[in-house]
This record gives C-alpha cells, structure tokens and sequence, in this order.
C-alpha cells in the first residue's frame, strides 16, 4: 500500500521511533537517507512526540497526585492499555490520558503539511493496531518491514556516506533530544517524565512494569485495590522495553548497547 502511494507521487512521511537508533550500526542521519532513497519524501523522529507525551504526563501526574490519588500509570505503550482494559480493568482510571507518542507526532505532521501519508515505524505490531484507530497515522511498518524495502533497493544504510551538510535537511523539526529518545529502554519514559517534573513539593517515586505477563498484570490490579510502592508506574509490554519489540531486527542487547552510545555522543 505505502509504495503504491510512492508510485502515485503522494508526498509520503516517514516517522521513526526512538529505537531505530539501535537497528543498524548507523546514524539517525544515515537511516533517513536510506528511507528518503527508498521513497520517503520526509523523515521526522517520533521523539518529538515522545517529549510531549513525558511533558503532559508530568503535568497531569502532579494533577491527580494534588487531587488525592495514589499513583498514575504511563500511557505510551497500546499493548499493556489494551491489556489492562481486558484483564485488569481496576487499574484503567489510573492510566494516564496524555496521547502515545506516535499520535502527537502523526498529529504535528499532518496539520504542518497537507495532504500527505504518514507512516509509523517502529518495533510494535501493538502500533498497528493503534495506527487504526488513528485519525492522523495512515499507515504502520515494522523494522522487518523497513528492512525489506531496503533490500529490495539494495539499499545498507551503514554504508550511506554523508556530509556535515547533507545532515542539515534530512530531518524536519530538527529540535529532538534526548528526553524523546531514551522512550525505547525499561526506565525511559518514567525519566523523561522526571525531566519535566519540576515540582517540589510532590515526591515523585517510579515503579517499573518490566515486560507484561500473567503475573504482573495481576501486580497492576493489586496496585489498583490495595497498595502500590511507588506513584508513577511506567509500564513495557516488552521485556526491556521497545528495544525488545516483535518488529525488530537486531538483538535487544546490541540495539539498547548502540542507543546509550548515541546519547552519550549527544
């Protein structure tokens, strides 16, 4: 469907997760040439979504800690909400209302430019999902996915030369930063809620949902009836995080190793 759109001359936009930095033993730089050189007309980082999710999460969590309630639970993996809302509804009133990242991003994109196809891409089939019931993501691809458009180009994007100046227009909003792009790892996004949450009067004590399973979608209800040791619960479906998706195509181990490389660099 995405290259048929290609093939009409649509003006089709890429949006990339945070975790495609662990993908490849390439620079963000060189991963957007790669989908420009596939079809993609624009590359835009889902980090700039991520960073308004983290943002409205921090007010919203000082909100409902002001109100009285004993905790609030993230929001950007779809997975572990659909999950709650089948096997633990009892915990669905404390998650978060803020909007996952791939929907601030896809809505940023289609109000800045018109008539375009936006395509997510990520390492979630979870997104697909999601993407569906989206009014502004048009279409979803996993890294296999991706990946397969660039063999079928014979196209590496390790071995993408560039220079200082081919990187100045290869991404649009040119402004993500670090906050956005440690979302994909265990701990991520409780952290970028920290870099917002400013407020000093209201302690702010994490509690991690490492990967769901019978057992701690059982935790969550707990959290919910009786007790919980914290009052932000980030939740990951995935083990490890996004780093850890079905869609991926390098070991988590590597990609998570490669992520924390590049935020060092940064």
């Amino acid at each position: 469907d995405i290259i048929y759109k290609m093939k009409q001359g649509k003006e089709v936009i890429a949006m990339i997760a945070p975790s495609v930095i662990g993908q490849y033993k390439a620079s963000i730089f060189q991963i957007a040439m790669a989908l420009k050189n596939v079809g993609f007309t624009k590359v835009v980082e889902v980090a700039i979504g991520a960073e308004k999710t983290a943002q409205v999460e921090s007010e919203e969590f000082l909100e409902r800690m002001k109100r009285g309630d004993k905790l609030l639970g993230t929001s950007c993996c779809p997975a572990y909400v659909a999950s709650v809302r089948k096997h633990a509804p009892d915990f669905m009133p404390f998650v978060s209302h803020a909007k996952t990242p791939m929907a601030y991003t896809a809505e940023m994109v289609k109000n800045d430019y018109k008539d375009v196809v936006t395509v997510f891409i990520g390492p979630c089939v979870a997104k697909k999902h999601e993407g569906r019931k989206n009014e502004y993501v048009d279409y979803v691809l996993t890294y296999e996915e991706m990946h397969c458009m660039f063999e079928s180009k014979s196209i590496d994007p390790e071995k993408i030369e560039l220079s200082e100046n081919d990187k100045q227009n290869l991404l649009e909003y040119r402004d993500a930063n670090n906050v956005g792009r440690g979302f994909p790892v265990t701990g991520g996004v409780a952290e970028a809620v920290k870099q917002y949450f400013k407020n000093t009067e209201v302690e702010l004590k994490p509690v991690y949902i490492d990967g769901l399973t019978g057992k701690t979608v059982k935790l969550l209800t707990s959290y919910a009836t009786k007790s919980c040791p914290g009052n932000l619960v980030e939740v990951m479906s995935c083990e490890g995080g996004c780093m850890s998706g079905p869609g991926v195509i390098e070991k988590p181990v590597k990609a998570q190793k490669r992520l924390t490389d590049f935020l060092d660099q940064l």
